[in-house]
């Protein structure tokens, strides 16, 4: 052990993985392997055949409920010590494919080497010819942070000190509770507040754990250190990773936790709505759509949830509300409505939602002077976020396929959250566009190629987004076959305002707008780029094209008092000179 000790504890290894989709995605991600060239072992020898062995009883083993397992092959000189450890908010299943491709990447990089590691983005494989069982070992310390946080904390609040003091309050906090193994294991989460520039993203999510095999004082110095570590290798950025042999950590600035760490919706008993037909009533009625009628409910554990039914005549099959449940019980993000339940039997589709019990964002909009431009600004921000989850970092990638305010639902906070997943459709990780000859969606918020050809990708939802952005700004909205949105008025901006709005961000948002509403959808921009530009990050946007709807030859505009005359469309070098006066 002594030996494998020396020969890494004077590895500091920085590597800055920006580009690496290695938190939140959907398959696990090569980080880093280790494998000291100093002993060697030849393909036919005996240890070479046990570290064989080895690996075959960790594989195996990989279904572990503890996500842990170690053991020994062979005596004397050619024993091996090997360990698999998966991070323990993962699934079982996500913790075996995590182990086949590290064990690929074992053979790739340290083929015939005595002692080797390999980690993955939630794994880990290691084995040596010395004991290292219930030993601390720290080194080497990997920092990497995912390319969406790959932001100075300037970007994020306005309170840098303010935002430290609590990542190290709280990391310390969740390090304690890890090595003290409250959970049964050597883990924990825990959350933390902070002031943020933006409103609709104040919680800072961290995570830590250990092997199983450490003392709660091992445990505590190897998440100390790495705290320490934290501090100098991820000064300044809004969430970061730090991996080592016997620990890890992380702090982000969005929920990142595995599947497994939270219950999945399961099903509710169908007998139970049906003994209480009250909750049907009119009075308890929140709304309805095309699919069906959304109610008020209460769970016997007190909580209020939104029971969304689905009507007999519901266009919505079995296979949709399959398509709802699977996905959206895999979806853990501020900005999406939380899925608690479904029930199916017979005709009966019943989802039980958690309650966002304020508003929608179609409803608030008619309401526009008491919305001011702070809050639409967080309503946009929190959009952006919710897509930008489902599009690049949840492990799933779904294009929602029907983004309008009425599905965009609204906290006391004013805090957004994308609902109704009835339409979403799952996407390959490499999978970039896909086709269907039935069109579904809500006419003015379809992508052009999603309404004519059936073509659909993320650039879809980001055109519904465009939209949107477009309707809070402006305080109008996006009405088909009248004056409506189509031809802005000479003033972009919401008459409520007056003046007091700032302009910078008006102007972004407007720019941004009116690039995700490009008629060519490899124009519009990817939710990275937006929610970095929101961020206050320096991006650099192009000029868009004009939108037929700012055409100036097009005659449309907004209907003026009670005449039916509708005023002149602007180009778009007009909107960004009314913002900027010469």
């Amino acid at each position: 052990m002594a030996c494998f000790a020396i020969s890494w504890s004077s590895l500091l290894i920085t590597l800055l993985i920006c580009s690496l989709n290695c938190i939140a995605v959907a398959e696990p991600s090569y980080v880093f392997s280790l494998c000291p060239d100093k002993q060697t072992a030849a393909p036919s020898s005996v240890y070479q055949t046990n570290v064989n062995t080895l690996l075959s009883f960790l594989s195996f083993n990989s279904n572990n409920e503890n996500r842990f397992y170690n053991t020994t092959v062979g005596t004397g000189a050619n024993k091996v010590y090997g360990v698999f450890f998966c991070r323990i908010d993962q699934t079982v299943s996500f913790c075996q494919e995590c182990f086949s491709l590290a064990n690929n990447s074992l053979n790739s990089h340290c083929l015939g080497k005595k002692e080797s590691v390999v980690w993955y983005d939630q794994c880990m494989i290691r084995y040596s010819n010395d004991s290292f069982f219930g030993t601390m070992n720290d080194a080497p310390m990997i920092p990497m942070w995912n390319r969406q946080n790959a932001v100075d904390i300037q970007n994020i609040t306005s309170n840098q000190t303010e935002f430290t003091q609590v990542v190290l309050e709280t990391l310390g906090d969740v390090s304690s509770q890890a090595a003290a193994g409250l959970s049964g294991k050597k883990f924990a989460t825990k959350e933390g507040k902070f002031l943020s520039n933006l409103t609709s993203m104040n919680l800072l999510y961290t995570l830590a754990e250990c092997t199983p095999d450490l003392s709660v004082n091992d445990c505590n110095t190897c998440l100390q250190m790495t705290i320490g570590n934290m501090t100098e290798m991820c000064n300044m950025k809004a969430g970061c990773t730090m991996m080592n042999p016997s620990c890890n950590m992380r702090y982000d600035i969005y929920a990142f936790y595995g599947d497994a760490l939270t219950p999945a919706s399961g099903p509710f008993a169908c007998s139970r709505f049906r003994r209480q037909p009250i909750i049907f009533s009119a009075d308890k009625k929140l709304g309805e759509g095309g699919f069906g009628e959304v109610y008020k409910g209460q769970l016997e554990d007190g909580r209020y949830i939104a029971i969304k039914r689905l009507s007999s005549s519901s266009k919505q099959g079995i296979g949709e509300f399959k398509t709802e449940v699977v996905l959206v019980a895999k979806l853990q993000h501020r900005n999406l409505v939380k899925l608690l339940g479904f029930c199916l039997s017979g005709k009966e589709k019943i989802l039980v939602y958690e309650l966002v019990n304020y508003t929608s964002c179609n409803q608030i909009q008619q309401k526009r002077e008491s919305l001011n431009w702070k809050t639409r600004l967080t309503i946009i921000e929190g959009i952006a976020k919710g897509l930008l989850y489902l599009h690049e970092d949840s492990r799933l990638k779904i294009v929602h396929r029907d983004l309008k305010p009425s599905n965009i639902l609204l906290d006391e906070d004013m805090n957004p959250k994308i609902a109704d997943f009835g339409m979403a459709k799952l996407f390959g990780i490499d999978q970039t566009q896909d086709n269907t000859d039935r069109i579904v969606g809500t006419f003015g918020y379809m992508a052009p190629e999603y309404l004519i050809t059936g073509h659909f990708s993320v650039k879809s939802d980001v055109y519904g987004f465009g939209i949107i952005i477009l309707e809070l700004v402006s305080g109008l909205k996006n009405r088909l076959g009248g004056c409506g949105m189509k031809g802005f008025p000479m003033k972009l901006t919401d008459p409520t305002f007056g003046n007091d709005f700032p302009v910078e961000e008006m102007a972004k948002c407007i720019h941004i707008g009116l690039l995700c509403v490009q008629e060519d959808a490899a124009k519009r921009p990817r939710m990275a780029s937006i929610v970095a530009a929101l961020n206050g990050e320096s991006i650099s946007l192009p000029l868009p094209t004009p939108p037929r709807f700012l055409n100036d030859s097009v005659d449309y505009g907004i209907k003026d008092g009670g005449s039916d005359k509708c005023t002149p469309a602007l180009g778009v070098k007009d909107i960004f000179t009314d913002l900027h006066p010469r």
